[in-house]
């Protein structure tokens, strides 16, 4: 498990301002118990040795990825994220200020608190499966790692997997529901474009003929993405609504649902 990167701004996280509070992320990173390294074989106390090394035995072994959020670390976090005070002494080579000695004590801060929170959650939950938990940061200092085991869990094995098979095809209906959405949206401003070109279509005017390569070359668009090649003839020139709307789903919905 790894936490709190100092860039979030290269992964598409929140960026702490001075008018807005972002969380630190954690990223949680699955390793299998295998021949690259044994995990349950293993102490503590050789786990963090081998952790020791950026290198370690596991190091791009990782199964799966996922990021996860800590809670009421913002304000903690977004100060000294914001903190000026490192740079004199990192990229200067000036003394250590009161200021930055006071940085250094809230970046110690933050990670006894990040330990804590894991720490609790494993004793609190616990796993099915007495697995360790490498907890450290990267990008933010102070760099140290601590390993975890957590307290038996009450559900078994089987239980955790069903229950987390179930929670995760939630979250993949979810998504797809909201992608599903997201298409009929567009698909509903080629609807209205549709409508105001069939109501106009005998109108000599220059501002619908331009509207109406608008729609065509936004169509040749569409049809170059979803691998079905450009309809018979516009779509706006279909009469028929319950067709249209049957093109609607084929052409600009169900393509791009996963």
């Amino acid at each position: 498990m790894h936490g709190c990167r100092d860039e979030p701004f290269h992964h598409g996280e929140p960026q702490p301002t001075p008018d807005e509070s972002a969380e630190p992320f954690m990223e949680v990173g699955l390793h299998d118990d295998d021949n690259l390294y044994a995990f349950s074989a293993r102490s503590r106390e050789e786990i963090l040795a081998a952790s020791a090394d950026y290198r370690s035995p596991w190091h791009g072994g990782v199964r799966d990825f996922m990021e996860m959020q800590v809670v009421g670390l913002a304000r903690l976090h977004t100060a000294i994220q914001l903190d000026k005070s490192r740079i004199p002494v990192y990229y200067l080579g000036q003394p250590s200020s009161a200021d930055y000695a006071a940085r250094r004590l809230a970046e110690w801060l933050r990670a006894l608190r990040y330990h804590q929170t894991v720490k609790r959650y494993l004793d609190q939950e616990g796993f099915a499966r007495r697995l360790p938990v490498i907890v450290g940061c990267h990008d933010l200092p102070p760099f140290f790692e601590a390993v975890y085991y957590p307290s038996p869990s009450r559900e078994s094995a089987a239980e955790a997997e069903a229950r987390m098979e179930a929670a995760w095809e939630a979250e993949r209906r979810a998504f797809r529901d909201d992608q599903e959405r997201r298409l009929w949206d567009i698909a509903d401003g080629t609807r209205q474009m549709r409508s105001a070109l069939r109501a106009t279509r005998f109108w000599p005017s220059r501002h619908m003929r331009k509207l109406r390569a608008y729609y065509e070359s936004k169509e040749a668009s569409v049809a170059r993405l979803n691998s079905l090649g450009l309809p018979n003839k516009p779509s706006w020139r279909i009469a028929n609504d319950e067709e249209f709307e049957r093109f609607l789903k084929r052409f600009y919905v169900d393509p791009f649902l996963e």
